[in-house]
This record gives C-alpha cells, sequence and structure tokens, in this order.
C-alpha cells in the first residue's frame, strides 16, 4: 500500500495537471464527492477519475488505506487541561498545514484518524503499489 505522503502526492493531480493544488474547480469536484452519500453498490473501477500520472479513482471511489494511516494521530487530546497552547483546538491543529485552503485533505486526514486497524467500512478499500526504479 502506499504511505500517506505517496497517496496524498499523487493526489494532487489532476486530470491535466500534476499539482492541481491551486485548482478550485479541481477540490470542487473531490469536495462534490465527499458531500455525496455512500451508495451500498460501488462505481466500476477506471470510471470515474484518471489524474495525469494515469492514475484511476483517487478521487471518487473509495476512501483508501495507507500504510502509515495513523501517522496524523496526535500524541494527546488538544482538549484536556495539560496541554499549555490552548489554541490548539479542532481547526488549529491545521495552522502548520502547507496549503490551509486544501480543505479535502483535511477530510481525508480527519478520516484516517477516526479509523482502526481492525474496522471494516463498505467505502473504504485499498490499491498496491510498487517503487519503480528510474
Amino acid at each position: 500500500m502506499p504511505t500517506v505522503a505517496e497517496w496524498e502526492f499523487v493526489a494532487l493531480a489532476s486530470e491535466t495537471k500534476k499539482n492541481a493544488s491551486n485548482d478550485k474547480v479541481f477540490y470542487q469536484k473531490i469536495l462534490d464527492w465527499y458531500g455525496n452519500a455512500s451508495t451500498d453498490k460501488l462505481p466500476n473501477v477506471g470510471k470515474k477519475f484518471k489524474n495525469v500520472y494515469g492514475v484511476y479513482d483517487i478521487h471518487g471511489l473509495v476512501w483508501e488505506w495507507n500504510l502509515d494511516f495513523i501517522s496524523a494521530l496526535a500524541t494527546r487530546d488538544s482538549r484536556d487541561g495539560n496541554n499549555l497552547d490552548k489554541n490548539e483546538f479542532c481547526g488549529a491543529g491545521g495552522k502548520g498545514a502547507k496549503n490551509p485552503g486544501n480543505y479535502a485533505a483535511f477530510m481525508r486526514y480527519a478520516m484516517r484518524s477516526s479509523l482502526k486497524a481492525n474496522y471494516n467500512i463498505p467505502n473504504v478499500g485499498f490499491r498496491c503499489v510498487k517503487d519503480v526504479k528510474k
């Protein structure tokens, strides 16, 4: 499986750009998918989205497991009484984000952080990857 960093790198690509991080239309398509209720029957693979790298359905089919899916978990709850920085609550947890306007990525990190390894959810899947030598 890809790591979170590998998955997010490929997820930046739209149909025409390797880095579509400033493409509002691209991000709206992703958010529209996230906003739609899941159905019992998944769409066919390869029919929804293909990015510039030739990767199908990185958006629009299922949420995906990553090798290090729990890498974004915090070491403690920012709301507890022992935290010295009271500003680290809810959205302030993303204050170090490279692109704070990328709400779709925040949603993915939140989804990953809510999972446990033994969870089985109908719209969570995985993809196999392998390193390619240059």
